[in-house]
C-alpha cells in the first residue's frame, strides 16, 4: 500500500510513499529523511492490490486491528459477510472490542463488539487459519437493552481502573517529593529530569 500525502506544508514530503503501518488514526511511511507518521486525514490511500482497494471506500474497517497471522483480505470477506447480514451499505463501524489470539497451533480466533451505522451492535466471532484466506463468522445481535447494560458494567470497570490507577499515581508522587525532601534535608545534590 502506498499513500500520497495531502496536507500542504513547508516540510511536507511530496510524492507517493510505501506504508509502513497505518490504523484509523495515523499513518507511518519511509520518507527520504527517514520514518515520518501522518494523520491518516492528511493522506490519500492508493492501494496496490485489490485486497487494500477496500480501505478508500471503507476507512473505519481500520478500526479492527490486523493481527498476526490474518491476511489482508479477512477485511473484505468481513465487510461483504456484514453488508449480507445488515442488507445494507456499512457507513460507520464502531470497534468497542478487539480481542485475538491462537486457539490452537495455526488457527486465530477474533472476538469484535461493534456498532454498525450507529443503529445496530453485534457481537462477531471469527476464526480463520494462519496466513489463509478461509474465514468462518459468527454473529449474534446484541439487543439495545442488552448493550446499555453491558456498556454500563465496561463504564463502571473502566471508573474503577481509573481510580485505582490514581492512588498509584499519587503513591509515585509522594515517594517522589518524600524522597527529594529527604535528599535536600540530607544535603544531597538531586538532579530532576525535565
Amino acid at each position: 500500500m502506498k499513500v500520497k500525502i495531502s496536507k500542504n506544508g513547508v516540510d511536507t514530503p511530496k510524492g507517493e510513499f510505501k506504508v509502513l503501518g497505518i490504523n484509523y488514526d495515523f499513518v507511518m511511511v519511509e520518507a527520504k529523511d527517514g520514518r515520518r507518521v501522518f494523520r491518516t486525514n492528511e493522506v490519500k490511500i492508493i492501494p496496490e492490490d485489490n485486497s487494500e482497494s477496500i480501505f478508500a471506500y471503507y476507512k473505519d474497517l481500520l478500526k479492527i486491528k490486523f493481527d498476526n497471522g490474518m491476511t489482508m483480505n479477512f477485511y473484505a470477506e468481513f465487510i461483504n459477510f456484514l453488508e449480507d447480514i445488515v442488507g445494507k451499505k456499512i457507513e460507520n463501524i464502531g470497534v468497542l472490542e478487539d480481542k485475538y489470539g491462537f486457539i490452537k497451533k495455526g488457527i486465530w480466533e477474533k472476538k469484535l463488539f461493534v456498532t454498525i451505522n450507529k443503529a445496530r451492535a453485534f457481537k462477531i466471532n471469527v476464526i480463520g487459519q494462519k496466513y489463509s484466506d478461509d474465514f468462518r463468522f459468527t454473529i449474534k445481535e446484541v439487543s439495545l437493552s442488552d448493550f446499555m447494560d453491558q456498556c454500563s458494567l465496561e463504564i463502571s470497570n473502566l471508573k474503577s481502573d481509573i481510580k485505582e490507577k490514581r492512588i498509584l499515581m499519587n503513591m509515585y508522587n509522594k515517594a517522589m517529593k518524600d524522597m527529594l525532601y529527604s535528599g535536600l534535608n540530607n544535603n544531597k545534590t538531586i538532579f530532576l529530569k525535565n
